[in-house]
């Protein structure tokens, strides 16, 4: 089995509700070593303010790379934009209804 193979493998069973940071305790976990690591000085010194991977030069050029692929992709753009408006919608429908319980 190729290395692509394998990593499509891995990808599949990471869909959706089969995702473990899905389960609550897994992000409980996930959430609490978080705290952990951000607590930690040299941690948030790392990813704070002028330190903060994202602003340095190949760093932001691989980000705007993976994103000009992923809307070059037809099949891609429509999946986000799919999934992007489902979110829109989403948010409509809760404040809607959070103006209905307050009236």
């Amino acid at each position: 089995m190729s290395d692509i193979e394998s990593i499509k493998q891995r990808r599949e069973k990471m869909m959706g509700d089969l995702n473990p940071a899905k389960k609550e305790e897994t992000r409980k976990k996930i959430s609490e070593k978080l705290k952990l690591a951000w607590a930690k000085p040299e941690v948030r010194a790392k990813i704070s303010g002028d330190n903060n991977p994202t602003k340095r030069v190949e760093v932001r050029a691989k980000i705007s790379a993976a994103l000009k692929a992923a809307w070059a992709d037809p099949v891609r753009k429509e999946a986000i934009k799919a999934k992007m408006a489902a979110k829109a919608a989403q948010k409509r429908a809760a404040k809607a209804q959070q103006l209905q319980s307050t009236t």
